[in-house]
């Protein structure tokens, strides 16, 4: 799911509160191609985002997978 469809997502198919900020789906955006973007999913992935010192990278980590 590239760039675009990750943002689809989290505009109009996620459950509960779905991003209509701009501001907020600027961030994410932000904090994806930071903390997560060209790197290969696994159980080291996993434990970097969900231990990572900024809680908001585990939330876009969720989603994205």
């Amino acid at each position: 799911m590239g760039e675009l469809g990750f943002e689809e997502f989290l505009r109009e198919r996620k459950r509960r509160r779905k991003i209509v900020s701009e501001e907020t789906m600027a961030y994410y955006r932000n904090i994806f191609k930071r903390y997560l973007e060209s790197r290969t999913l696994s159980e080291e992935l996993v434990e970097y985002a969900v231990n990572h010192e900024n809680k908001w990278l585990r939330n876009v980590f969720r989603h994205y997978i």
